[in-house]
């Protein structure tokens, strides 16, 4: 249920609750990688071994699904180029949520968001609001959408995972206070 954001995967620079993560090798080929490392000598290096696990989802599609396209296609450049090309979307969108104020907190400005803009301006709003980076399933997008194309005053509650749920009471959209989860404070030692 990802949108362009989600199919993307990692970010060459990404701030989480305020750390720039920087990742300079992300678009570098593991056999490449690899080789270099010989080639100068290093052969003393740690791999994180759970990806090779194939139950894991993006690890089955890394390593067999992929591989496959790559041959079928007799080369991994036509998908590089439709990734970068998403990439950019995503950027571009993102940007443009972030222009939209999200402390507006009216049933019509939600309303009134594009499609592909409500679910980068609500993640958005949920980390201001939340100080934690939330992302709404696709479930939770669909019924804030029909949610807020009905008209009532009867309160509606969308529930986001966890203890977190939205209430939209006639025309505002808020959080439900007694159901927000206290923040958790992250001391970042390295």
């Amino acid at each position: 249920g990802a949108n362009a954001s989600g199919l993307v995967g990692l970010r060459f620079r990404r701030c989480v609750q305020g750390v720039t993560f920087i990742r300079p090798l992300l678009d570098c080929q593991r056999a490449d990688l690899r080789a270099y490392l010989n080639a100068q000598g290093v052969t003393d290096w740690r791999e994180d071994q759970s990806n090779q696990d194939r139950s894991i989802r993006r690890n089955a599609i890394r390593h067999d699904i992929l591989p496959r396209l790559t041959r079928l296609a007799g080369s991994d450049a036509g998908l590089r180029a439709a990734l970068q090309g998403l990439r950019e979307d995503a950027e571009y969108l993102e940007t443009l949520a972030a222009e939209q104020p999200v402390t507006d907190d009216t049933g019509a400005a939600w309303r009134d968001l594009p499609p592909a803009l409500l679910p980068r301006v609500l993640r958005r709003w949920l980390a201001q609001t939340l100080g934690r980076d939330i992302i709404p399933s696709r479930a939770a997008l669909v019924r804030l959408r029909d949610e807020l194309s009905r008209e009532g005053t009867t309160p509606r509650l969308i529930p986001l995972g966890g203890e977190l749920e939205l209430e939209i009471r006639g025309d505002r959209l808020r959080l439900v206070p007694d159901r927000v989860p206290a923040v958790t404070v992250h001391d970042w030692r390295w």
